[in-house]
């Protein structure tokens, strides 16, 4: 399931339905072919009918398919000749709709009903239940196709077979024709529609192009939220493991992709894999330069030692050379 709407109602007291903005795809429609009341807000951040007329409001957000639930939490504060809550597959040209409200006048009770081009008919059997004053109740239209059904905290109450209204069309509330105030009437809040449908991911990227010209060491998971190095990132990563090689040499070890040309220069192309683990490459290549200049010195340090030792020989036998004429000398004498 996919939340496609909702809306806690939290605004300045006194802001009109249709001027405020809901937390998830929550943008207010008066419906034209239904009454003529306004919804506001009230001054704990819940809604509540303004005028002695009806109103339905829908939101901005279209289902992905008919099968779909809309809740809102009631709260009843006095008796009143009104009917509220939740409505489905509202048309947004005609007066039609599937309704499931509360109505606090007489006998305290559950409805489930639809209304076709102005034409309201109860669907079911009436769930009898007297609610308890500033108690919030959470009520759930759920439409399953032709099973449309009235859920009260959870528990189903009230369900029936109709197929009258087939299209998803949108998601909204309903008041019927009675002034509420901020502290009387019966109030709407907590506003959700939830999708039985659930869209599809999007495909993950191939590694086919990563595993061309990258070890198994460096290909990631798949994600589409890799960003490609840059044409000067990528450049510098091969080069500065083979910038002490000549030219002919870089083009034998680098594929055809990656070599630079003597006679023009050109930008690297590449084709920026976004499943490839840039930083482990650069660390391995870093780690690899640090290791090759290791190398390097300790190979300076063992030519400087031999020709160190080369000195200290040639010393040796000039001063034998030496000895060997004063010997000669002495001899003669």
């Amino acid at each position: 399931m996919s939340l496609f709407s909702s809306d806690g109602f939290t605004d300045s007291a006194g802001t009109a339905l249709g001027s405020h903005r809901g937390q998830v795809n929550a943008i207010w429609t008066k419906h034209s072919s239904f009454g003529s009341s306004d919804v506001v807000i009230t001054d704990v951040n819940r809604i509540r009918n303004n005028a002695a007329a009806g109103a339905v409001y829908y939101t901005s957000a279209a289902p992905f398919s008919p099968d779909y639930d809309v809740s809102c939490s009631l709260v009843y504060l006095s008796d009143v000749n009104d009917r509220v809550g939740p409505a489905g597959r509202i048309s947004t040209t005609a007066d039609t709709m599937y309704l499931a409200s509360h109505t606090a006048v007489g006998t305290h009770r559950w409805i489930l009903s639809k209304t076709i081009t102005g034409t309201t008919t109860v669907l079911g059997s009436d769930y009898n239940q007297t609610l308890t004053a500033s108690q919030s109740y959470k009520v759930t239209l759920c439409m399953r196709g032709a099973r449309i059904s009235l859920l009260v905290d959870g528990v189903e109450r009230i369900s029936a077979q109709d197929s009258d209204i087939t299209a998803a069309n949108r998601a909204g509330v309903r008041f019927t024709a009675f002034a509420a105030t901020n502290t009387t009437g019966q109030h709407l809040d907590d506003f959700e529609a939830i999708d039985l449908f659930q869209p599809p991911k999007l495909a993950s990227p191939p590694k086919k192009r990563a595993r061309e010209f990258f070890p198994e060491r460096y290909v990631l998971p798949p994600t589409w939220e890799e960003k490609p190095p840059s044409v000067k990132e990528v450049k510098e990563l091969y080069i500065e493991a083979r910038e002490k090689l000549p030219l002919k040499e870089q083009q034998g070890l680098l594929p055809n992709r990656f070599r630079l040309k003597p006679a023009k220069k050109q930008a690297l192309r590449l084709p920026y894999p976004k499943d490839v683990n840039f930083d482990l490459l650069r660390k391995d290549l870093q780690a690899l330069r640090a290791l090759l200049e290791s190398l390097a010195q300790l190979a300076l340090k063992e030519q400087k030692a031999l020709e160190a030792a080369a000195e200290a020989e040639a010393k040796r036998i000039r001063r034998l050379r030496e000895e060997d004429e004063i010997l000669s000398i002495l001899t003669h004498l």
